[in-house]
């Protein structure tokens, strides 16, 4: 809920992956000012739980890292759906 003040849209999208026992919410969230950009957190529902977010090392200024923030978002991307529980 901090990002609130400095995000301009949190993007919200369900990751549901019955089969797998992968559920959970990916955040995508917009504005120059943001500090973490793409956050998701993911479960089993029971006993399992898996949480990542995305910073820079620097002041956020999105704008200028949008190329990179949608390069790093596509392996994010990638990782949760290819990801499975051992």
């Amino acid at each position: 809920m901090k990002h609130i003040p400095k995000a301009d849209a949190i993007n919200e999208k369900t990751v549901y992956n019955k089969e797998e026992k992968i559920y959970g919410l990916i955040y995508d969230i917009k504005g120059s000012g943001v500090a973490s950009p793409y956050q998701f957190c993911l479960t089993d529902s029971s006993k399992n739980f898996l949480r990542g977010s995305l910073y820079f090392n620097m002041l956020p200024n999105n704008d200028s890292l949008a190329p990179i923030i949608d390069y790093i978002q596509k392996d994010i991307d990638h990782m949760i759906t290819t990801f499975r529980w051992k």
